[in-house]
């Protein structure tokens, strides 16, 4: 089969585009490289990296790299809570944009299309694990204008697949960490990993109660092929994420562990934040129920594993520096 991955040389396209290889698919990456890394691409026969920015301007060149393909997994997508707060406009813009023109190819040419959403889309959260069904509970504060737009792409995929017959899985993913993820997209693993690596301190915003639960982008992977095996799960949302929730706090602690490092802990409060304007979810742990009891999916990597992987992606390229004086939390 010939694969399209959208965002195939971010940290969990490539590791999606690595699996697919495995299996003998051929990979065609349409990416940018805004967020991703061409050497995140295996060096691999199979592989031919479109660097394309996907969007209404390029949508006939998204369509010609679809009309070749047997799949499509749309990954592409501006990440990180900052850029939701400092670039509201852009942010949604390239998502509606992107996910339009990949939906529409996949229309034109009737393409099965795996389109990952967001855990976003549940706004603060539950204090208990998250069902697909729990409504959504979003306002116009900034982080929620990234959910609003994931929220509408859903809605394309769900018509695509229930009206016009083209299977579709969307994908709400819960925090995801592990091997080649990057301190520069904000995401709290490796922003934490890379601050201990150098000796800085590592940032937990308001008091590190908010409980998450970490995904290994491995079990990611898989979970996103799974799912294009269970036509029951087609037109619907789709939890994927690990069921075992960590405050933020003792996370930050956790990491220092692994990595052993001397880094202080320091709190950032809410209200120091994007200009007081931070909105927090103060639990955001997955239900997997329905994944789990339609297809053989289980997470099998735990968090320390993905603490680890994320911090040997980084080894290479992180230099350390001297230790910061700063009171330890």
């Amino acid at each position: 089969m010939n694969i399209v991955v959208t965002g195939g040389a971010g940290f969990i396209g490539s590791t999606l585009v690595r699996r697919l290889l495995d299996l003998g698919c051929s990979v065609s990456v349409i990416d940018d490289l805004s967020g991703g890394r061409e050497e995140n691409l295996p060096n691999h026969p199979g592989v031919t990296l479109h660097r394309l920015r996907i969007g209404t301007d390029t949508a006939d060149q998204v369509e010609a790299v679809v009309a070749d393909a047997d799949m499509v997994y749309h990954l592409a997508s501006p990440i990180g809570v900052a850029l939701a707060h400092q670039a509201r406009y852009e942010v949604v813009e390239n998502i509606l944009s992107s996910g339009i023109a990949v939906v529409r190819a996949c229309k034109a040419h009737r393409r099965p299309l795996v389109l990952t959403s967001s855990s976003e889309i549940y706004g603060g959260g539950l204090p208990r694990p998250l069902r697909e069904a729990d409504p959504s509970c979003l306002d116009i504060a900034p982080r929620w204008g990234y959910a609003s737009a994931k929220m509408a792409l859903e809605q394309m995929g769900a018509g695509l697949c229930l009206e016009h017959g083209v299977p579709v899985w969307l994908i709400r993913p819960f925090n995801i960490a592990g091997i080649r993820q990057r301190s520069e997209t904000g995401l709290v693993v490796a922003s934490f990993v890379a601050a201990a690596m150098q000796n800085r301190p590592l940032d937990v915003h308001g008091d590190g109660s908010q409980l998450r639960s970490f995904l290994h982008v491995e079990d990611a992977a898989d979970a996103l092929m799974a799912v294009t095996s269970a036509a029951s799960l087609a037109g619907r949302p789709i939890n994927i994420g690990s069921e075992s929730p960590i405050t933020i706090g003792a996370l930050a602690r956790l990491v220092l562990d692994i990595v052993g490092s001397a880094s202080p802990i320091i709190q950032t409060p809410y209200d120091d934040m994007f200009d007081g304007l931070f909105t927090h979810a103060t639990s955001r742990i997955p239900d997997i129920g329905l994944i789990k009891g339609a297809t053989d999916w289980r997470p099998h990597r735990s968090l320390d594993d993905a603490i680890r992987d994320c911090w040997r992606g980084m080894a290479d390229d992180t230099p350390r520096l001297p230790p910061t004086t700063v009171s330890r939390l």
